[in-house]
Parts: structure tokens; C-alpha cells; sequence
């Protein structure tokens, strides 16, 4: 239990962090930034991400809850990982024209043909980080995200005030995805190259492909915003979506990142030692609510003060939909944990399930709103409902 605690400590200090940086970075971009430019990256972003689930293919998920770890094993997922990478690089590059086309913008081609850069670093990184978080080497982990986090922002605040526009977040995110990889390789127990084998590909991918298919799932409806919103709306709109969102996601996504690093392999390692996993999730859950929902609560009081200490008075018109997406997170803290608990014992194909259930209802809602009402708050309204039945479904 010391070490579950020491894990989640270093791991939320890294978080914190993280969105202090984060902070001052929203800070200062949302004044050298226009909603334009941080618009049309949050799209280049969203399809990214896209490609990102495809990428992962579950590998690194399937090393720390894998019951019994072989250098077979280990050596097929790092290979596995690379092959997987680099045709998605490939697939990246030559589909950034006709995605191009497709939202009218042709700047947005070459972002995403540079961004595709990160498939190439990643494999050299990725096998590494879930084996020390397997290992619950969260002393490693910690440097590795501050040290990311502090460098990847001071070159996004960098190349903004040298006027480069979206490229600084474009030049960011490879900056980020380098720094990871190369401290990565510098603490990795075992090396971070591997020689390459495929002898249990058909065990990694038989968890994988559920695993990824599950994550494409979720993948697509929480990218589906930016994408139906900037095609719809157009990327102005996405920019004040993404901003709004964001005071959502400080807990939603970052603290709540941080609770998963180490519940993940906290759930596998107590299922591996035959614990009670229910008991261990009520309890979290518990934990989390306690601090979530006075959080929410704060915000979604006072938006307008939030949005313009986080973004500037220019991003205003976001503040109505924060109330609505802070009611979201707080609904979400009570399955957002599931999941991971499900995944953690090896029951991938329930998680599977769920999203098959959950993911098609939110895409259907999207568009529905997309078609009959094209306002953001309706946006930010089809994300709560979602939510609530979210709640049924897990």
C-alpha cells in the first residue's frame, strides 16, 4: 500500500505540474494565439489522436497486465509497436492532402505530414514506459513528464512569440514526444531497443485488438467534436469549444490521468495477487468524488473569472459552456474508473462492450445536433447526456 501511495504522490506531482505549466502556457498562447490557429491545430490534434490508438494497439496496456512477462514477450510488443508505427506514419502522410481538401485548408496537410513525426519517436519509448509503470517506477515517470511537459512549453511559447502561429504547438508536440523518448531511453530497465521478434504476436494482439478497437471507439466520439464542430461551425468555434472543455478536462483529463497511471497497474498487480478489485474501486471512486465535485462545483460558479484568468478576455464568449461540461465531469467520476479496473483484470472485452454501446449513441447525438441545432452549447449538452447514460452502461 506504501507503494500505491508513493506512486499516486509522485504521480499526481507530476500532474500538478504539469497543469501549472499548463496553466501559464494557456495563459500566455491565448493571448499570442488567434481561436483560428488554436483551432486548427485542435483539428490536426484530433486526427492525430485518431492515429494514435491504431498506433499503440493496446501493446502497452497488455505489459503491465500481463500475468507472467518473458523477454519473448517484451521483445514482440517493441516490435510489434515499431511496424505498427511506421504504417501509420506512412497511412499519416499520404491521407494529410485529402483531409486537407476535405476541411478546405490547405495548411493543414503539411501540419499533420509533420506532426506525423511522433510515430517515428514513439516505439522507441513506449515499450519503456510500460514497463517501469509496471514496475511502478513512478520516481522515473515523474521526471520523465515534468521534464516533457517544462520543455515541450517553453518551445510552444517559444515559436508563438516568434509568430509562428499553430506551428508552435505542432513544434511543441514533437518537442515533447523527443524529450519522452530519449529520458525513457536513459532510465529503462533492460534497455529501450529490443531485438526484433514476432513468436507471440497472436497473445499480444488477441489483447490488443480489443483493447485498441475499444480505444479507437472512445477515440473517435471524444475527437468528433473538434472535427464536426470545425467543419460545421468552423475553427474558430473549435478554438472556443477546446478552451471551454479545457476547464473541464484540468481534472477530467489531468488529475484524473494521473489517478489512472498508477490505478491501472495498482488494479493489476491486486489482481494478480487475487484482492478484491470491487473493494479497491469503491474505495478510489470515494477518494476522487471528494475532490472532483467541489472542483466542478468552484468552476462552474464562476466561468467567466475562470476563463479569463486561464485564457484572456478574447475567449469570453466560451465561458457559458463550462457550467455544462463541469456537470459533465462530475457525473463522469463516477465510471471513470471502471474501465481501467475491467482492463487491469484482463476482462478487455467487457470494456470492449461498453464503448460498443456508449461510443455509436454519442457519434449518433453528435450529428444529430451538428444537423438540426449548430450552436456549441448543444455540443457541450450532447457531452453530458452522454455521460449520464454512461453511468447505466458501466
Amino acid at each position: 500500500m506504501t507503494t500505491v501511495r508513493r506512486s499516486l504522490f509522485l504521480s499526481l506531482a507530476e500532474r500538478y505540474l504539469g497543469i501549472l505549466v499548463q496553466l501559464v502556457s494557456f495563459f500566455v498562447l491565448a493571448r499570442l494565439l488567434t481561436p483560428a490557429q488554436i483551432g486548427l491545430y485542435s483539428v490536426a490534434a484530433a486526427t492525430i489522436g485518431l492515429a494514435q490508438v491504431v498506433r499503440d494497439f493496446g501493446i502497452g496496456s497488455y505489459l503491465i497486465q500481463e500475468s507472467h512477462i518473458t523477454s519473448d514477450r517484451v521483445r514482440t510488443a517493441f516490435t510489434l509497436t515499431g511496424l505498427i508505427s511506421f504504417a501509420s506514419f506512412l497511412i499519416l502522410v499520404l491521407s494529410a492532402p485529402w483531409i486537407a481538401g476535405f476541411y478546405s485548408h490547405p495548411d493543414l496537410s503539411l501540419i499533420l505530414q509533420v506532426l506525423g513525426i511522433t510515430f517515428l519517436l514513439i516505439p522507441f519509448s513506449s515499450t519503456a514506459l510500460a514497463l517501469l509503470r509496471r514496475s511502478m517506477n513512478f520516481n522515473a515517470l515523474f521526471w520523465i513528464g515534468t521534464a516533457a511537459n517544462m520543455i515541450s512549453t517553453v518551445v510552444a511559447v517559444g515559436f508563438a512569440a516568434a509568430g509562428f502561429g499553430a506551428w508552435s504547438l505542432v513544434a511543441s508536440s514533437i518537442a515533447n514526444t523527443l524529450v519522452t523518448a530519449c529520458l525513457a531511453a536513459w532510465f529503462a530497465d533492460g534497455g529501450f531497443l529490443h531485438r526484433p521478434c514476432l513468436r507471440e504476436w497472436r497473445r499480444i494482439l488477441h489483447f490488443g485488438g480489443q483493447s485498441t478497437l475499444a480505444r479507437t471507439l472512445s477515440e473517435i466520439a471524444l475527437s468528433f467534436n473538434d472535427l464536426v464542430v470545425g467543419r460545421v461551425l468552423g475553427f474558430a468555434e473549435v478554438g472556443l469549444l477546446s478552451r471551454a472543455q479545457g476547464v473541464m478536462n484540468l481534472f477530467h483529463r489531468d488529475v484524473m490521468g494521473a489517478i489512472r497511471n498508477v490505478a491501472y497497474p495498482a488494479f493489476a498487480n491486486s489482481h494478480r495477487n487475487s484482492q478484491s478489485l470491487d473493494e479497491i474501486h469503491t474505495r478510489s471512486v470515494s477518494i476522487v468524488a471528494a475532490f472532483a465535485w467541489p472542483f466542478y462545483g468552484l468552476f462552474a460558479l464562476f466561468p467567466t473569472e475562470a476563463i479569463r484568468l486561464m485564457f484572456g478576455a478574447q475567449w469570453d464568449t466560451a465561458a457559458a459552456l463550462v457550467p455544462i461540461f463541469c456537470a459533465a465531469g462530475a457525473v463522469a467520476v463516477l465510471w471513470t474508473l471502471i474501465s481501467t479496473a475491467l482492463t487491469a483484470s484482463g476482462h478487455v472485452n467487457l470494456t470492449l462492450r461498453i464503448e460498443l454501446i456508449i461510443q455509436p449513441v454519442r457519434i449518433a447525438l453528435l450529428v444529430a445536433c451538428a444537423w438540426v441545432f449548430r450552436s456549441l452549447e448543444s455540443f457541450a449538452y450532447v457531452l453530458l447526456l452522454t455521460y449520464v447514460i454512461q453511468i447505466a452502461v458501466t
